[in-house]
């Protein structure tokens, strides 16, 4: 097991926890507040279950650990676009087409979990696993990459029709 890599994976989860909860506490009621407090809470769930998969101890259930590794990227993707559509308000997300799409990474995200669809099996070596991608890997992978992309395209659009203390914060959101 590697120390020093845990170690810091550990401190990286608290802080991203700890940022996460401060900022769903000062406004429960924040569509944004809780679209980054999931967004978070999925990326700390989502490291800790890829540390996980690489480890010897874990070789039993590297497959489902890996299943739950990508499926929980999958909805951190989502997370992450329902948090660009609701900074820093919620207008663009009470549209029906975004609800569907956002639907879609739940879909997605169960149908890694629970089918040999995304990731059919895997091989466990001392030096970590190897993942055998099943016939759905490539859309899951292409949906992930939207789901990362799209926000940005959101927050972008975003930045040219807002003005004042709004664009400021878009202005903010993307250079983090």
């Amino acid at each position: 097991m590697d120390y020093l890599r845990l170690t810091s994976l550990l401190v990286v989860c608290i802080a991203s926890i700890v940022l996460a909860l401060a900022v769903y506490l000062r406004n429960r009621k924040s569509p944004s507040h809780r679209a980054f407090a999931a967004t978070v809470f999925s990326v700390v769930l989502w490291l800790l279950l890829s540390y996980a998969v690489e480890q010897p101890q874990f070789s039993l259930i590297a497959l489902s650990l890996s299943r739950l590794a990508l499926a929980t990227a999958i909805a951190a993707s989502g997370f992450l676009l329902n948090f660009a559509l609701t900074f820093p308000t919620a207008e663009m997300q009470q549209k029906l087409g975004w609800r569907l799409f956002l639907t879609s990474y739940l879909f997605f995200s169960l149908l890694t979990t629970f089918t040999p669809l995304v990731i059919s099996g895997v091989l466990a070596t001392p030096e970590g696993t190897t993942v055998t991608p099943g016939s759905f890997y490539t859309v899951v992978a292409a949906w992930v990459v939207a789901g990362v992309v799209m926000p940005l395209a959101v927050l972008v659009l975003k930045l040219r029709s807002t003005t004042g203390r709004a664009r400021a914060q878009v202005a903010y959101v993307l250079w983090a």
